[in-house]
């Protein structure tokens, strides 16, 4: 660089730097000066360095020999940047961020390159003379970045960065503010507010503990955390950030340095609507300390009591509070003897809005038509009239009006979770939002007992199977699988519903699903219902397993008769006296239903199977079934009827072996051998049936039956069955 003459106007730029214009310096040689560096901030165990001598006065001559030389540039030239640092990490969305901290020019922007395409600007030199630039900007096949500093119409010279040279390294978190506070239950607040990498989780120590996950940094990179974490005798709190598997070294903060203070409220949305006595109603939503009073004022009168703020840290506050000619609000929040700084909200920038109704509930009644009538109840702005709509429908008057901040209405339009129904209230030219109603509960309903589905028939696709029907609400519905296999458990939900899953395999089920009362008595049962996976054929043995000898049914009622067969054999159902028989075929899993209806009489039935017009296996005959007489459980003497002893049956297939005992009972059947047990519940008529798969082996069994606990009649032992040969 050429040196600069003395000129008058070179004269008047020394003048500028605090040199006599008067003053004439001859033999002067100036060199370029080197771009400052930031010198970090002394720390609390360092002596501040000794300040500098005062400046000369004008008429002081200067020593210029002995003086660092004073460099008067053109106006074009401008220092490059000065790297301090360069590190890089990864941010949460998987790229990768080149961070550089260095020093340059205050007031002047850093741009980044690679020059050959356009610079970008990256962050603006502070007082301080330092920057911070994070940029994920490196085009495929670089290794280098390009970094220069510009000021109005200067641009400094480039400097280079090589990828390859940058550390590994998640930047530390800055803490700008650091406050505590005493909270409801009377703990120690300590909160920190500051900034670091958008998606990474502050962590809090000390760190000599396990680190404990606060905030997520937001998108912002800003962050709040709040901590009553400080163990007796630490001074200090450590801080670090962690995304993915990084993790950025710590920072302390010393407890000594925090300020006591309550944090300001925060409003999240202010809004404004003229009540049933013509007054304008200002509307604050917001966050605060759990348990403190939010304030409103101006506090130039005396602070008045709004809301608490919730155990989620919310609240809403309504005032028609605004004195003639004040044009904000100001908030504030107090706990115990601790008042935050206040905030203002100004009036201008409420927006007309009624709010939302709250606190919807529903209740539905069973009118004697077998129709429903839901009736709601909420709470809204005194005077404001109720509208509703059903899913996307158009909105329509419920003929309710606010009165005293609740309202009540009936409806028989029936909502689900795929068409809620929404309410929404309007007064005085405004209309709130629509709100979705909960769904209405059924309370103390008793529906018949019954399973919808599955129905007889049926067939599954291994995996999770569901069992949905209707019952008496309260009541415990258990769905057993025979062979010993665990049963699951539901309670009818107060509409008088139930829904319960059970995990399936690839293997046939014979299923009791019964209805017990909280105190345990039995109040219905499906036995012997038979669920098949879908698409495997099974050659069975022909046997009816339900309904079985003794058992009654409802008059008037269908009947689902269940047996098993041959896939593709026609079963005969027909009832003597010249009744009308039915038919149905066997299916590919080698079971079959028929669904007949019965009147109030006593049947006797005779079940055949044909194949090709040929009967097969032995036809069942003088089946006698009658209608189910009122009166109490009846109690039979605890026996198996279906088997002696000694008997045989059919190898690898499914046996049903029956019995009576005590109504509520539950009968075990357990093999010898470590093999699964089989459970079956007694039924009100005092008969139970238990299915179960059989091998080709023999098996010895001990049957026992327990009603409470407590073993009724006699245990029958060494209970006997083997396979035919």
């Amino acid at each position: 660089m050429t040196p600069q003459r003395n000129t008058p106007s070179c004269l008047a730029r020394f003048g500028a730097l605090g040199l006599a214009a008067a003053t004439v310096v001859t033999g002067l040689t100036l060199s370029p000066t080197a771009p400052a560096v930031a010198q970090p901030a002394p720390s609390a165990t360092q002596e501040a360095p000794a300040e500098a001598p005062a400046s000369p006065a004008a008429s002081t001559p200067v020593d210029v020999s002995s003086s660092t030389p004073v460099e008067v540039t053109d106006e074009a030239d401008l220092a490059a940047p000065t790297i301090t640092r360069s590190t890089s990490y990864t941010n949460a969305a998987g790229q990768t961020v080149y961070r550089y901290e260095g020093t340059g020019v205050a007031g002047a922007t850093v741009q980044h390159g690679p020059s050959r395409a356009s610079w970008q600007d990256g962050a603006t030199v502070g007082s301080d003379g330092t920057f911070t630039v994070e940029t994920t900007r490196i085009p495929v096949g670089e290794q280098k970045m390009e970094l220069r500093q510009k000021l109005d119409t200067q641009a400094s010279a480039k400097i280079e960065v090589a990828i390859a040279d940058m550390v590994a390294e998640l930047p530390r978190v800055a803490v700008t503010k650091s406050t505590s506070y005493t909270d409801a239950a009377g703990q120690t607040v300590y909160r920190y507010e500051g900034t670091g990498v958008a998606g990474a989780t502050v962590q809090h120590g000390p760190s000599r503990a396990s680190w404990q996950d606060g905030p997520t940094v937001g998108s912002d990179g800003t962050f709040v955390l709040e901590t009553t974490r400080i163990p007796v005798g630490e001074q200090k709190m450590e801080l670090r950030q962690k995304l993915d598997t990084q993790a950025s070294a710590k920072i302390e903060v010393a407890i000594a340095d925090m300020v006591a203070e309550l944090p300001r409220v925060a409003v999240t949305k202010s809004t404004s609507y003229t009540n049933a006595a013509g007054q304008t109603v200002y509307r604050y939503e917001g966050t605060g300390v759990a348990g403190a009073t939010v304030q409103h004022g101006p506090s130039r009168a005396s602070w008045q009591d709004g809301a608490t703020v919730g155990s989620d840290g919310t609240f809403t506050v309504e005032t028609t509070r605004i004195p003639v000619g004040e044009q904000k609000m100001e908030l504030r929040q107090k706990l115990d003897t601790q008042a935050s700084a206040k905030i203002e909200v100004a009036i201008a920038d409420m927006v007309a809005e009624l709010p939302a109704v709250t606190d919807l509930a529903g209740s539905t009644t069973i009118n004697p038509d077998g129709s429903r009538t839901h009736r709601y109840t909420g709470k809204g702005v005194t005077g404001a009239a109720v509208a509703i709509r059903l899913g996307g429908g158009d909105w329509t008057p419920a003929s309710a009006t606010v009165v005293d901040g609740t309202f009540t209405f009936e409806t028989r339009l029936t909502a689900t979770e795929q068409t809620p129904l929404q309410v929404r209230q309007f007064f005085a030219g405004l209309v709130s939002a629509g709100v979705v109603a909960p769904l209405p509960v059924e309370e103390n309903v008793s529906l018949p007992f019954v399973m919808e589905s599955p129905r007889t028939g049926d067939t599954f696709t291994p995996g999770t199977a569901t069992f949905e029907g209707t019952g008496t609400s309260g009541s415990t519905i258990t769905v057993t699988p025979q062979r010993g296999l665990a049963p699951v458990t539901t309670t009818v939900k107060e509409n008088g519903r139930w829904s319960v899953t059970k995990s399936l395999g690839n293997g046939t089920y014979v299923l009791d699903i019964t209805q017990t009362s909280p105190t345990g008595a039995p109040q219905g049962a499906i036995h012997a219902f038979v669920y098949a996976p879908t698409g495997i054929d099974v050659e069975r043995n022909f046997e009816m397993i339900t309904p079985r000898v003794g058992d009654t049914f409802t008059p008037d009622s269908f009947v689902h008769f269940v047996g098993q067969g041959t896939p593709g054999a026609t079963i005969t159902l027909k009832p003597q006296g010249g009744l009308a028989e039915a038919t149905t075929t066997v299916r590919a899993d080698g079971f079959w239903t028929i669904r007949r209806g019965m009147g109030n009489g006593t049947y006797t039935l005779s079940v055949t199977q044909t194949v090709g017009g040929v009967v097969t296996g032995t036809p069942i005959t003088g089946f006698v079934y009658g209608p189910t007489a009122g009166g109490d459980p009846i109690t039979r003497e605890f026996a198996v009827t279906s088997h002696r002893s000694g008997d045989t049956f059919p190898a690898d297939t499914t046996v049903t072996i029956r019995g009576t005992g005590t109504p509520g009972a539950t009968v075990t059947l357990k093999p010898q051998g470590n093999l699964a047990e089989s459970t079956a519940l007694v039924d009100r008529d005092g008969y139970w049936a238990a299915p179960r798969g059989m091998g080709n082996g023999a098996y010895r069994f001990a049957i026992t039956q327990m009603l409470d606990g407590e073993v009724i009649g006699t245990p029958i032992t060494d209970f006997v069955l083997t396979p035919a040969r």
